[in-house]
């Protein structure tokens, strides 16, 4: 039989109706395996009321299963009155479980050891459990290669126990191993075979440099079953890189692979490289690179990606683009130490992260500079530029140029100090590339991975205008500029003048068509605004013109003279100079007049402005209600 749990946690199978359960002499016996041998598989055994009340499942043991059809035997020495079923459940979902030869008999005389675990050591491991029946004098320890089974009748290595642990020496490094328990109640009378107990032996240490590319299956030497997730090995062609399935883990999924032991014996760094798109709808997705000596008892956090810096070029939802290398140096502490280095990728449900090329070496005598960023605080012109120098350097030499220029091509900056320096003079919306080397007193280090910049190209300057006039004779205005963004404001005029700021007066002695210039600017750009207006001084033409009534409800006339027959404005102004109507006709000389409804404008100051072919006249106007 196959169970397949599908995305339910706790699913399960439940027994016919056993009539003698509750006897407390009963045991279960049967085959199973997990149908994959990738998976996690644990099988919970128990009991069970009724068919018809799963819910009162009670968990008697719990079997990580194997890829093998290994054999288990299930006692049920106390069993509360009324349970009549035994049920099976697995802790996960989306499991696959087989089943076979199911027995259901009388326990043996002998109860079979239960709860045993092993804990592996490079060339030892100390197996423990617990037994069936309290009073049982000893046990039975059989070990042998992963997989072997004391049912076929050969058994490898085996020790008679008199306690509840063992310790198995003599083991290989980096080797699994399989291991059972039989109790023994006295002469011949061994209770059945407890297991599978597998385990692997972890890794000797090794010395730096410590190189792995993650090239060889299965990996040597690194613990990869960490998490609910497991890395999974991605060909690049000429050979593989890790790789975190994020793109089909939920969020809050995640793998662990820890190292062998390195032995730390001058002061080292860690490099790895890796590749990952960010993506603003799923930024929690996070590699992070942990380390410890093997006395230590916490991890230190080396490496933190996380956020809109966990990106590179061109990686894709599944597929890596451009590795970045990210150097970290170690805990001066750890010299003398063996340590363990740990990656934890964590998903955030989104795009796969890749990692490759894993070294733990000494500190070169004049190291290449690290953590190189030169996209902090961004703006059209300028960029802030950091990085962490080695304890040896005496200053940093600095190279840009545009996007791929070589170094050597570049604008180069030298004699910095301080991990901090500000580019300026950029080109808004240009792409850049930055270089570091570090000088030292014995030479200089190779130049540092390109750190990758592009400038900003926003906030443009934003600027509008208007304008008052102030007097006639000569005819006097105001110029007023509403700007945005812009760090400089100034203005030309027809009559040859200029300013700066964003108000300014000028007087014109000339009738005619003008015009006014405002130029705003910032390190993005430059943006102008025209007025064009008209000039009319006339000889106080229009020294007669009449607004009546003034204040008005909104109801006006306005006379003034025609020197000739001809073409006038009527316009109503904000004391801005914004126009809000105009009324253009043809009059006759003499004495002309306009009817004006402003009941649509509010109450307010206005500016009434009279424009003929040979004057301007202006007139305050206010609406009062």
């Amino acid at each position: 039989a196959q169970l397949y749990t599908g995305g339910t946690v706790n699913a399960g199978i439940i027994s016919p109706m056993f009539s003698d359960l509750d006897s407390g002499i009963a045991q279960v016996r049967f085959r199973a395996h997990k149908v994959y041998t990738w998976t996690t598989t644990n099988l919970v055994v128990g009991l069970v009321s009724s068919p018809s009340n799963p819910s009162s499942f009670i968990p008697v043991d719990t079997i990580a299963l194997t890829a093998n059809w290994d054999e288990y035997s299930i006692p049920f020495p106390v069993v509360p009155s009324g349970y009549r079923h035994v049920g099976f459940r697995t802790t996960g979902t989306f499991n696959y479980a087989g089943f076979d030869d199911f027995v259901y008999e009388v326990q043996p005389a002998c109860l079979p050891a239960i709860n045993g675990s092993a804990s592996a050591a490079a060339t030892s491991a100390v197996v423990a459990w617990a037994h069936g029946v309290a009073a049982t004098p000893g046990s039975v320890v059989a070990w042998g290669p992963a997989g072997f089974n004391p049912g076929t009748g050969i058994i490898p290595n085996q020790a008679t126990v008199n306690g509840t642990s063992y310790t198995i020496n003599g083991l290989a490094p980096n080797t699994s191993y399989t291991v059972w328990i039989a109790d023994s109640c006295g002469a011949n009378n061994l209770a059945p075979w407890f297991g599978p107990i597998n385990f692997t032996t972890s890794c000797l240490g090794t010395t730096m440099p410590y190189v792995e590319n993650f090239d060889v299956s299965p990996l040597g030497c690194w613990d990869n079953a960490g998490g609910t997730k497991t890395m999974l090995q991605y060909s690049q062609g000429a050979g593989y890189a890790m790789r975190g399935n994020f793109w089909s883990w939920t969020s809050g999924n995640g793998a662990v692979m820890s190292s062998r032991p390195v032995t730390i014996t001058a002061p080292a760094q860690a490099t790895f490289d890796w590749s990952h798109q960010y993506m603003t709808f799923y930024p929690n997705d996070q590699l992070l690179l942990l380390g410890k000596t093997t006395t230590g008892t916490t991890w230190d956090t080396l490496v933190n990606l996380i956020g809109s810096s966990f990106n590179s070029p061109g990686a894709g939802t599944t597929v890596p683009g451009t590795f970045v290398d990210t150097t970290v140096y170690l805990p001066t502490s750890w010299i003398g130490s063996d340590a363990i280095f740990r990656f934890v990728a964590n998903s955030g449900f989104g795009p796969d992260v890749f990692f490759d090329n894993f070294v733990v070496e000494a500190i070169p005598t004049c190291a290449v500079p690290i953590g190189l960023n030169a996209a902090g605080s961004t703006t059209c012109a300028s960029t802030t530029v950091t990085w962490t120098s080695s304890s040896s350097a005496v200053s940093t030499n600095l190279e840009y140029g545009p996007a791929g220029f070589t170094p050597g091509s570049g604008t180069s900056l030298t004699g910095l100090t301080g991990g901090t320096t500000n580019l300026t003079g950029l080109t808004p919306n240009t792409a850049y590339d930055v270089y570091v080397q570090d000088v030292c007193a014995i030479g200089t280090s190779p130049w540092s991975s390109a750190s990758a910049v592009t400038t900003a190209n926003a906030p443009q300057p934003t600027v509008s205008t208007a304008y008052t006039v102030l007097s006639m004779n000569p005819v006097t205005i105001q110029f007023d500029a509403t700007i945005a963004n812009a760090t400089a404001v100034t203005w030309s005029f027809s009559n040859g003048g200029s300013a700066t700021g964003a108000s300014t007066v000028q007087s014109f002695g000339a009738n005619g068509p003008a015009f006014a210039v405002a130029t705003v600017s910032n390190d993005c750009g430059t943006v102008s605004d025209t007025l064009n207006f008209t000039v009319g001084m006339g000889e106080n033409a229009l020294a007669t013109l009449r607004v009546f009534p003034n204040p008005t409800t909104g109801l006006v006339r306005v006379e003034f003279p025609m020197q000739s027959s001809g073409t006038a404005m009527v316009r109503v102004l904000s004391i801005t100079g914004a126009q809000l109507t105009a009324t253009n006709a043809q009059f006759a000389a003499g004495t002309a007049s306009v009817d004006l409804d402003l009941r649509g404008l509010a109450s307010g100051l206005y500016l009434l402005e009279v424009q003929t072919e040979e004057a301007t006249g202006v007139q305050r106007l206010v609406i009062e209600r």
